[in-house]
């Protein structure tokens, strides 16, 4: 997202950069659309994956999304994610991301969890956290943190 400029974008799309520009204003407002397009996909995507009920326990939960993560139809969504995370540029794009995940992940949260708040922040952390150590290569460890963080 970064290194993203309007030339490369335009050619992709099949248009110019300028008619981008008369679309959408500037570069930003585009990319925010992109973002806003893609976040909708990945909440369908998570969806599809995990229906909108409630499950046995945070840790049955926990390892689902970890496992949705490096789905091949998910895991260049929470590639992006995990960069928008990290561009303060995009601090906007990631917060709306973020909020929209946290509303995904709200239903799903166990029936009778006495602190759903604090839940879904952990699940959120895990979910981040296992992200970092699946893009640094250390995948292996993200399960055991989820097993150790709710044993």
């Amino acid at each position: 997202m970064a290194g993203a400029s309007l030339r490369p974008m335009a050619r992709a799309a099949g248009t110019s950069d300028r008619m981008l520009i008369y679309h959408f204003g500037t570069k930003d407002a585009l990319l925010g659309a992109v973002v806003a397009h893609l976040a909708e996909d990945m909440l369908a995507r998570l969806d599809a994956a995990l229906p909108p009920q409630p499950q046995p326990n945070l840790h049955a939960l926990a390892r689902q999304l970890h496992d949705m993560t490096q789905a091949p139809d998910l895991a260049g969504h929470f590639r992006l994610w995990l960069e928008l995370l990290g561009s303060g540029a995009q601090h906007v794009a990631a917060r709306s991301v973020m909020d929209a995940f946290d509303a995904w992940l709200r239903p799903r949260i166990p029936v009778g969890e006495p602190d759903p708040d604090s839940a879904a922040a952990l699940l959120l952390s895990l979910t981040e956290g296992g992200l970092v150590l699946l893009t640094a290569g250390r995948g292996d460890l993200a399960r055991a943190a989820i097993d150790r963080a709710l044993a």
